[in-house]
């Protein structure tokens, strides 16, 4: 109570500016709550963003590679007609099938033991895959063999 009367008993000049500074400080002291309110919720967001972009970088190409395998994905069908390594200007392999229209499709692969045991002119149907967009080679992923469709070649 003494600390309030010593102040009433001031000048009122020296009242005003009291409760001028007063004021301020607390309008300061508010300011200064609110960017340290904000600067911490920048930083939790930050540190969320990073940790789901991190989250996801480990996830993502697992179910990224699920979603581009559907789009990368070939099916070949047609009459085999042979399974060959060709050494030119850069070494591949490649097969050739007889397709259902009678056009005559080469198709540059990665090596594979899936189209060894095909016998020329056996009804094929060979799914294929590009790694990545523009890989030169596909990726033979699986054959399913008709063995009761033949075609003399």
């Amino acid at each position: 109570m003494e600390l309030w009367h010593r102040f009433v008993t001031l000048p009122l000049v020296v009242q005003v500016i009291a409760w001028a500074c007063t004021g301020g400080l607390l309008l300061l002291a508010w300011l200064k709550s609110e960017a340290i309110a904000a600067s911490i919720k920048a930083a939790k967001e930050f540190v969320g963003n990073r940790a789901a972009a991190w989250a996801a970088g480990k996830v993502q190409p697992h179910l990224a590679s699920a979603s581009q395998g559907a789009q990368n994905e070939r099916i070949h069908r047609g009459y085999f007609i042979n399974y060959k390594y060709v050494s030119h200007v850069r070494d591949k392999w490649s097969f050739e099938i007889e397709e259902d229209d009678g056009g005559v499709r080469s198709v540059s692969i990665e090596e594979t033991g899936l189209l060894v045991a095909i016998r020329r002119g056996t009804y094929v149907e060979i799914r294929t895959m590009l790694p990545q967009p523009g890989y030169m080679s596909e990726i033979v992923k699986d054959v399913k063999v008709f063995h009761n469709k033949t075609k003399a070649l």
